[in-house]
């Protein structure tokens, strides 16, 4: 699963990496790899590379961090470097945006750019799955109040119906007053328990 920040985030990564063909080059050695989402500095996230370093090199840390104007402009922007705000640093893009830049890095930090060094940003999978919630108490309570209750007015209803049924039967749908006399006589219990099941809804 994705690392994930103090407040339940999944925590940003970049990829660094060159279109050109010069990895035998040690400060591109040193900068292609994975960074993650390490700390902030100057109001900007910093990034630490956490992926190995490539056979044959020294393990060196290194971080993309932002550096503000308090030291003039020159040193404004995105920083490669062995640590935040440290005398040793490897690349310089003078952006103040809230993320690194994609491009438009210095290789040294005051040399010419490379555009060939360009970062992407890794997509975080989200995880999808069946969701498992659970029971609330009284929503359990309520669904079972409402089945016995739908219970009990099936329970009334259907003798009343039958009641019906044979009072129609014997007096001919009730054409007769004897008939509607005999229907009230047998709807009577009836009718009651079915008060008593409406009053519990």
């Amino acid at each position: 699963p994705p690392a994930v920040t103090a407040a339940g985030g999944a925590l940003e990564k970049y990829t660094v990496k060159t279109t050109a063909n010069d990895m035998e080059e040690i400060i591109i050695k040193t900068l292609v790899g994975e960074y993650t989402e390490h700390s902030i500095n100057h109001g900007r996230k910093v990034f630490k590379k956490t992926s190995p370093p490539p056979p044959g090199t020294e393990a060196v840390e290194v971080f993309i961090y932002y550096w503000d104007s308090r030291d003039g402009p020159t040193f404004e922007g995105w920083w490669f470097g062995n640590q935040v705000g440290g005398s040793q640093v490897w690349s310089h893009a003078a952006s103040s945006q809230m993320t690194p830049p994609v491009a438009g890095w210095k290789i040294p930090w005051d040399g010419p750019l490379r555009t060939t060094l360009v970062l992407e940003k890794v997509q975080t999978a989200v995880q999808t799955g069946p969701v498992t919630i659970a029971a609330n108490p009284n929503m359990v309570r309520g669904r079972e109040i409402l089945q016995a209750t739908q219970k009990a007015v099936e329970d009334a209803t259907t003798p009343a119906k039958e009641s019906l049924t044979q009072a129609a039967a014997m007096h001919a749908n009730y054409t007769s007053l004897e008939g509607i006399k005999t229907a009230e006589a047998l709807l009577g219990p009836r009718m009651q328990a079915l008060g008593q099941a409406m009053r519990v809804v």
